[in-house]
């Protein structure tokens, strides 16, 4: 058995009591994150620790898990944030337990975009939701409703972030939008003590205001 669980975006103090009952349950529990205390967590739970190189791709991870699995039994893998949303390997890992017949199940935790919801106080029921990251928006160009509010995750996430690596976004959204429409950089707390940041700036404004963005930053293009 492989269980997929999310262990939040607030370091480890989102875990769930659910979460927490498959990490303890797990004969071994690997993870990937970044958080300075997850290490400390996990291993308080008692089963062995691994962790995973947060660089390797997917397939590679993949694997790793899918031969913890074999040779140890239940497995855990803890991954931050929520497992299915904008995370590749859990696909990965669903796929290739099929063909395996290794039995899966995910536990969720809170996500990115329940922290940026809850900061912007917006409601999807409301309305609607438009919901992708900005690598597909531009690459497959797609259709946008300008009547339906818009969130995009990873914008930022190059190193660094320049205006030119937002011009592609930039005028993919002029498209649908005037240049004088608002547009929210959202960057939610990941710590206890920390506040999000909001910073709202015009839609012609994204290349001037990419350089000073978070990584982490997901856009909201509100009606």
């Amino acid at each position: 058995m492989i269980s997929i669980v999310g262990l939040g975006v607030v370091n480890v103090d989102q875990v769930t009591p659910q979460v927490r009952d498959a990490l303890r349950r797990a004969a071994h529990i690997l993870y990937r994150d970044r958080g300075l205390a997850t290490d400390a967590y996990l291993r308080s739970l008692g089963p062995p620790v691994t962790r995973l190189d947060p660089d390797a791709s997917p397939d590679a991870l993949a694997a790793q898990v899918l031969d913890a699995a074999l040779t140890d039994g239940d497995v855990a893998l803890a991954l931050s944030g929520h497992p299915t949303l904008g995370e590749p390997l859990t696909a990965k890992i669903h796929d290739a337990a099929a063909v395996l017949q290794v039995p899966l199940r995910v536990v969720t935790g809170p996500s990115s975009l329940d922290a940026v919801l809850a900061t912007v106080l917006l409601d999807p029921l409301a309305g609607g939701l438009q919901l992708f990251s900005a690598q597909d928006l531009v690459t497959q160009r797609r259709t946008l409703l300008a009547d339906v509010p818009l969130c995009i995750f990873g914008s930022a996430q190059r190193t660094p972030s320049t205006g030119d690596h937002f011009q592609p976004l930039r005028d993919h959204l002029l498209q649908f939008w005037e240049p004088s429409h608002p547009c929210l950089a959202v960057h939610a707390a990941s710590h206890p003590l920390a506040t999000p940041a909001v910073h709202r700036f015009s839609l012609g404004e994204l290349c001037a205001w990419g350089p000073t963005l978070h990584p982490d930053v997901t856009l909201v293009v509100p009606v």
